[in-house]
């Protein structure tokens, strides 16, 4: 995660998931857990134009050029989680601070414990230090730029060892792993039960605490055509 990022369409998927998975907007008789984030925070990159998809926010998310009827782009979004867009559209257009800890401050997970430390060698002591505070959250999401790395991976990666890590505790947290879907053929439905057929190979998982899949590609279709994500969810 990279302070360019905050306020991104990305953030509304992750936050709308979480607030609902821990009863915050749920309409059904739903618990209410405690949420945990690890940032997986980097220093942030020039490279490329990544975090600039807030169109979202915006009334309507039509070019200039384009003269056809305004469409009702917030609209859709500001339906799914009012409460969730406002706080997002104020951090990005009225206070102009698009950082994690803006994030933090907008209380969008009443309760949460928030690990915010950039990752520093040696790895496993910053992850100790991850581990700590989460360690009494009933929900952990961890939030690397580049999702679950099977092998060994870059500093924008989580680890498998990391994930068993914390599906290892008792009592076991329920845990939401950001991960990219590749661009290698296939549908991202397709390639999301094969990663999650892998975890669960790879975690020793049982029947009853088999990984579920959310995939969030329309999201990126009503932005400008930005790469989808899924969340890879391992049961509490």
């Amino acid at each position: 995660m990279q302070d360019r990022y905050a306020g991104d369409v990305g953030d509304f998927g992750k936050f709308g998931l979480l607030r609902h998975l821990c009863g915050k907007t749920a309409p059904d008789d739903h618990p209410t857990l405690t949420p945990g984030v690890i940032w997986y925070r980097v220093a942030d990159e020039t490279h490329n134009g990544d975090g600039r998809h807030i169109s979202y926010l915006k009334k309507s998310a039509k070019t200039a050029k384009d003269k056809s009827a305004n469409d009702d782009n917030d609209t859709r979004f500001r339906t799914c989680d009012a409460r969730l867009h406002g706080a997002l559209a104020k951090m990005v257009f009225q206070d102009q601070d698009r950082s994690i800890a803006a994030l933090e401050k907008a209380d969008l997970l009443p309760g949460a414990v928030y690990w915010n430390e950039k990752i520093a060698p040696p790895r496993s002591h910053w992850f100790d230090g991850a581990l700590d505070k989460t360690a009494s959250c009933d929900l952990v999401f961890v939030d690397p730029d580049n999702g679950l790395a099977w092998t060994e991976g870059s500093l924008k990666h989580v680890s498998l060892g990391e994930i068993r890590s914390l599906v290892q505790r008792i009592p076991r947290p329920s845990v939401v792993i950001y991960h990219h879907v590749d661009h290698l053929p296939g549908t991202a439905e397709k390639k999301t039960e094969h990663q999650l057929e892998r975890l669960s190979k790879a975690l020793k998982l049982s029947l009853a605490e088999q990984p579920f899949g959310v995939i969030a590609v329309q999201i990126s279709r009503l932005t400008a055509g930005r790469s989808g994500g899924s969340r890879l969810l391992v049961r509490g």
